[in-house]
């Protein structure tokens, strides 16, 4: 498959703008009294589930597609532990405890949800939404249990919930829409196209609320940060060439290998400031981390990918 520069580069561009809307919006004062807590709660509890489900119903059945599936299922388990050795080697060094645990979770985690699937609806069609259903499966799991054991290195008194790794809102309506697949399962139209159409503010909803996390840091210190930067430079452009590297060495077929390595060029994980906010672990480097990749991949993304297109 040949990337095309320009429709990455469009797509990118039309995550981009949501986040100046988010940015305006917080600085106008529409973000008060705690109304981004609450818009992020409708985002990962309401319109998160549907684009999930949605996302797996929304191809037709067949033996080939759901082998290629399994395919993305294993390849994306292998891309997370490429990035979490990757992360692991590139933040060693860093002394203070919290600042290398969140630069270590924002290198791993990549926004592959609400990022992600219009990227790869544009690139793939409704396959690479298909796949991203899969893919976005073994994401929640290795955040939910490798995440927080990384992030537990800084805090002490975090503890891996068993029951959260399994039952979140994002695995949840992944392992419900896999289902729903295999018996070949089918919604009423109206109903299916309605469940769709609040999936889809899932995208604009998280770029907005980006903009808002943006907007609450400084601009002196939102560009001082050199921990952010080199997180950036991590999970942005060498994480994906490495993924598409190693996808290709253990035989992937060519496709699969620029999926992965596209699933990792996107900005750090919206998740990584919600986790490192509820545990108390510098929430402002990871918002400054999100914000700063989100704006960085606008560019990045295209140049990253026609390289990973070349090499593999």
């Amino acid at each position: 498959m040949k990337l095309d520069i320009t429709t990455l580069f469009d797509s990118a561009l039309i995550m981009f703008i949501p986040v100046l809307a988010g940015i305006a919006a917080a600085r106008l004062g529409y973000f008060k009294d705690g109304f981004s807590k609450k818009l992020s709660a409708f985002v990962l509890n309401i319109a998160q589930p549907f684009m999930l489900v949605t996302s797996m119903l929304g191809l037709e059945y067949s033996e080939e597609n759901l082998r290629s599936g399994l395919i993305v299922l294993l390849a994306a388990v292998i891309v997370h532990a490429a990035a979490a050795l990757a992360a692991l080697l590139s933040t060693c060094r860093i002394r203070d405890q919290k600042v290398r645990r969140v630069s270590e979770f924002c290198m791993i985690f990549s926004n592959c949800g609400f990022f992600g699937f219009p990227l790869l609806k544009a690139v793939y069609g409704d396959i690479g939404v298909f796949w991203g259903g899969f893919y976005v499966t073994v994401f929640n799991i290795v955040m939910w249990t490798y995440g927080v054991f990384i992030l537990s290195r800084a805090n002490r008194e975090m503890k891996i919930k068993i029951t959260k790794i399994f039952i979140n809102n994002g695995s949840v309506p992944c392992i419900l829409g896999f289902i729903l697949y295999i018996l070949r399962f089918r919604f009423y139209q109206p109903v299916y196209h309605s469940m769709d159409l609040i999936g889809s503010t899932c995208t604009p909803l998280s770029m907005i609320i980006i903009g808002g996390m943006i907007a609450e840091i400084p601009v002196k210190r939102l560009i001082s940060e050199p921990h952010v930067y080199y997180t950036s430079f991590i999970h942005l452009v060498v994480l994906p060439v490495v993924s598409g590297l190693v996808l290709k060495l253990f035989g992937f077929p060519r496709e699969i290998a620029i999926f992965g390595a596209l699933m990792m060029s996107l900005p750090s994980a919206a998740a990584s400031a919600m986790f490192a906010e509820s545990y108390d672990i510098r929430p402002d480097l990871a918002a400054q981390t999100v914000g700063i990749s989100t704006l960085l991949s606008v560019g990045t993304v295209p140049l990253i990918m026609q390289l990973v297109n070349v090499l593999v």
